[in-house]
């Protein structure tokens, strides 16, 4: 038995039609064992509550937050921090993900975004090797944007030595954490800046929070992280923000390898549910 696993997902109201695909493709592909979180604003709460299920479930920011941070009633981009200056909606969803402990107990959090959906099964235990849990990561061939931003903010937060470049990517879809190491990552934030890791990452303009745990886990933990490297992504992830046609999402289905488990189409694409929904031949549950 290698504990308990749970899907992760932040959403809000635009991506719903899109949250409410992966959440169909959750129980139609993953394992029984595994539960489905879902994490949205308060205000989007009576929305979302029509994908409860028996392994759905809706979780409010405002109860995994602290009581100090509030949403904008008439802004979803901005956040108001009574402990410091407004912070970027972007900046707080990531946090929300490093609050994983308190959104649900799982041993092992899985992140899929709401523009990505399951494909075909999917049993995160078969992935599990002598113990130890997959973490991707990829070496870069080249120059990536942001990638280089975002391992100096990792490194400054950690006290680890910072680079010009950094040829190591951890982004990607369906990440895995181990819940005892978000623990120890805040943990060690704290101890190290004298605040709430919360409050420092709130002072943040710049933040990814996938690069963060990957370079704790690396260079912090090491072996004791519990995890080993996997280059080879789960999800079939389309970044881009061109629109995509049928015939696109005929040629994207074509390209699915054996390892793909999962499809992403970006938000920013544009590309409409309906249209994902017939080449996939996944129609309302």
């Amino acid at each position: 038995m290698n504990g308990s696993f749970a899907i992760i997902t932040p959403s809000f109201a635009p991506d719903f039609e899109r949250c409410r695909l992966l959440a169909e493709s959750v129980l139609r592909h993953a394992a029984e064992h595994v539960e489905h979180y879902i994490v949205v604003d308060r205000r989007d709460e009576a929305l979302f509550s029509t994908l409860l299920s028996a392994r759905t479930h809706i979780v409010l920011k405002e109860d995994v937050l602290p009581w100090w941070l509030h949403a904008l009633p008439l802004s979803r981009k901005w956040w108001i921090s009574l402990k410091g200056m407004p912070v970027r909606g972007w900046i707080v969803q990531q946090i929300v993900k490093l609050s994983a402990p308190e959104i649900c107990g799982a041993d092992t959090y899985l992140f899929l975004d709401s523009d990505a959906f399951l494909v075909r099964g999917y049993d995160p235990r078969e992935a599990v090797k002598d113990g130890r849990y997959p973490m991707f990561r990829e070496l870069l061939l080249q120059e990536r944007a942001h990638n280089d931003e975002w391992h100096r903010v990792a490194a400054r937060l950690l006290g680890l030595p910072q680079h010009d470049r950094y040829r190591t990517n951890f982004v990607t879809q369906l990440v895995t954490w181990r819940r005892e190491n978000v623990l120890k990552l805040q943990r060690h934030i704290e101890d190290r800046l004298g605040l709430s890791w919360i409050e420092s990452l709130l002072k943040l303009y710049v933040l990814s929070e996938y690069v963060l745990y990957g370079v704790y886990c690396e260079h912090v933990l090491g072996e004791s992280s519990g995890h080993y490297f996997e280059a080879t992504p789960d999800t079939l992830n389309y970044w881009k923000t061109k629109k995509l046609g049928e015939a696109e999402l005929e040629a994207l289905r074509a390209s699915l390898r054996p390892e793909h488990v999962a499809i992403m189409v970006s938000t920013k694409s544009n590309t409409p549910v309906s249209a994902i929904r017939r080449v996939f031949g996944l129609e309302p549950a």
